[in-house]
């Protein structure tokens, strides 16, 4: 118990502080686990899914330790420590719940397997060398067998040269992403953020997410992917399209690696498009932004699009000093094709630097964003446009929302489960280039709670104040009159 209440010393706080994210990335993960083929949750396979894996997760000696120490635990030790039991039947139970699986998920219930496999053994008195003895041998086993399944090797991952190589290279952004597709235990996206960590360069690090949006070098590699699924696809993509994918990134840097494959990077160099004249690029431009656009925007009034160009090299190769759209009011939806959609006025955007792919634009009509440097958008909406769209959200709870100045009030009434929730926060700016909020009245069910606590649950996790591909420009922030107003 004393151990017990030091880990909840320690730990309980971050839990506490990381709740939400950790929730967030549990349902994440979860089409990670429909990609790879992992088994549905309340299924016999997904029941036995981590029992069929046991054996190789901890040996098979320490797998028969294991078994009789159960026996003696049963029989002993139960009720007078019940904690590893509840360690491992709450660890195996929510591992199980968990649609993503993974043998090295099992981690951290393993010592409460390791205290099991030799507590049995304090009820044979044995000489005090030969339970010595005893515990170097297993040790020896153990170590053995981990060397010849899995002998040290020596190998040099070029992991250093080829951030040493992005270093070199010319960005037209301040902060250049690359995306490491391969996702090896020696070779991968952690490596590329402890470099740029290590050397304090500004590098902007993630993988195959809505590749190749936002991307300024691609770092790739042949043969194995690793465990992960959508490496392989993204690899299939560019195989499918080789010279789409070379005309936009071209290859500048390779190395061979030790497991007899090659890693390569790939930098953002777009070759000019031919065959147009730069003005009727540009109206093609146009009509493919607002087929974008209209996937989201319904009914928009007041439409219109400025295309401010560098350079008529620049223009064919999809880059344009600023594009700004607006429109006097539209009904905005949060998905394509959506059935409930927002009144928003004064809507609009500034993109400062922008480059779309100029290939997939001639050719498919996709508009397709590269890089882009700066956004700024500006809205309007009213508290009654507001409510009216959450009163058409279907199964959620009757809920209204009122603008008040500077604040924002939010009633929402039981439903089911869910408790009747009253809150109020003051949004507000982050350096000028993201939202934050700061709760001052919580009540759930009637009951009121300091305000600390729902900042605290939420603060890993805002869905407003999170990093963005490009510098977001938020000069004003106004509630007033009953209306919410972003750069107006």
């Amino acid at each position: 118990m004393v151990a017990f209440a030091i880990w909840g010393v320690v730990a309980l706080p971050w839990f506490v502080e990381h709740l939400s994210h950790l929730l967030f990335m549990t349902t994440r993960f979860t089409s990670n686990g429909v990609k790879e083929g992992d088994p549905e949750i309340f299924t016999a396979q997904s029941l036995i899914y981590y029992a069929r894996l046991f054996p190789r997760d901890i040996h098979y000696l320490w797998l028969i330790f294991f078994a009789v120490g159960v026996v003696f635990y049963l029989r002993e030790d139960l009720k007078k420590n019940p904690i590893l039991f509840l360690w491992i039947i709450s660890g195996y139970g929510i591992l199980t719940l968990l649609r993503n699986k993974d043998i090295r998920f099992t981690m951290p219930f393993l010592p409460a397997v390791g205290l099991i496999a030799i507590g049995w053994l304090k009820n044979f008195r044995w000489k005090p060398w030969v339970t010595g003895l005893g515990l170097i041998g297993l040790g020896l086993y153990t170590v053995i067998n981990t060397f010849l399944a899995f002998p040290p090797q020596r190998e040099a991952w070029p992991l250093k040269d080829a951030f040493e190589f992005i270093q070199t290279q010319k960005s037209y952004h301040p902060r250049p992403r690359v995306r490491v597709i391969p996702d090896l235990a020696q070779f991968q996206r952690h490596g590329f953020e402890y470099y740029a960590v290590l050397e304090r360069y500004p590098l902007d690090v993630t993988t195959w997410v809505r590749f190749p949006t936002f991307t300024d070098f691609v770092v790739t590699k042949t043969g194995d992917q690793g465990f992960a699924h959508d490496p392989v696809e993204v690899m299939k993509t560019i195989q499918r399209d080789p010279e789409g994918f070379e005309a936009v990134f071209k290859k500048k840097w390779e190395r061979p690696l030790p497991d007899g494959s090659i890693v390569q990077i790939y930098v953002r160099d777009i070759t000019p498009v031919s065959g147009i004249t730069p003005a009727a690029f540009i109206e093609r431009f146009k009509s493919a932004l607002m087929g974008y656009l209209g996937q989201y925007v319904k009914d928009p009034q007041g439409w219109a699009i400025h295309v401010e160009p560098i350079s008529d090299q620049d223009t064919l190769s999809g880059r344009f000093r600023r594009v700004s759209f607006s429109m006097d009011s539209a009904r905005v939806e949060s998905k394509p094709d959506g059935r409930q959609s927002l009144m928003v006025r004064d809507l609009g955007m500034e993109l400062s630097d922008l480059t779309v792919n100029p290939y997939k634009l001639l050719r498919d009509g996709q508009f397709e964003i590269i890089s882009l440097l700066e956004a700024t958008p500006h809205f309007r909406i009213t508290q009654t446009d507001l409510n009216a769209y959450l009163s058409g959200l279907k199964g959620a709870p009757h809920s209204e929302v009122e603008f008040q100045e500077g604040k924002l009030r939010i009633h929402a009434d039981s439903k089911g489960w869910i408790p009747r929730l009253d809150l109020a926060l003051v949004p507000y700016l982050v350096n000028e280039e993201n939202l934050g909020y700061k709760f001052l009245q919580f009540h759930v069910g009637g009951l009121w709670l300091p305000a600390f606590v729902p900042q605290v649950l939420t603060a890993k996790f805002n869905p407003a104040l999170k990093p963005m591909p490009c510098r977001m420009h938020l000069r004003t922030l106004r509630i007033e009159h009953g209306e919410f107003i972003l750069n107006g």
